[in-house]
């Protein structure tokens, strides 16, 4: 596959992504087995342990479908993404500010990105 119209050049993403763990997103219904948990009081963020040393690492895949920006109960406005692998795995990706703001308007239907570090979010948070 040849990519083209690339908005970061071919060496920047090798760079960023050359010590990163790229997960499959066939494999993502085990992003949260894999990842360490949040402590309690802490931001929601998850990061891949090995060694008791934090892992980068992130998600490659099309983006299918983007939303409109919209409110949540808690007035946080955001935007869902849904990030596919053109085999039928679909995963959600929800775009919160200030990363909305900085790449909403860029991301079109057809993209490719890849999403480094993102941030999982429980169960509890989905009802978002």
């Amino acid at each position: 596959m040849s990519l083209r119209n690339r908005v970061v050049p071919k060496e920047e993403v090798t760079q960023l992504t050359r010590s990163a763990r790229i997960i499959p997103l066939k494999n993502s219904e085990h992003i949260r087995e894999k990842c360490s948990q949040p402590t309690i009081g802490s931001a929601p963020s998850y990061s891949f342990q090995q060694d008791d040393k934090k892992e980068s690492w992130g998600l490659v895949g099309v983006i299918g479908a983007k939303s409109k920006p919209r409110k949540t109960a808690q007035n946080t406005v955001h935007s869902l993404f849904r990030l596919c692998d053109l085999g039928g795995v679909i995963v959600n990706l929800f775009m919160f500010k200030p990363v909305m703001d900085a790449h909403y308007a860029k991301l079109h239907v057809g993209d490719v990105v890849v999403i480094l570090n993102p941030n999982v979010l429980t169960q509890a948070d989905v009802s978002v």
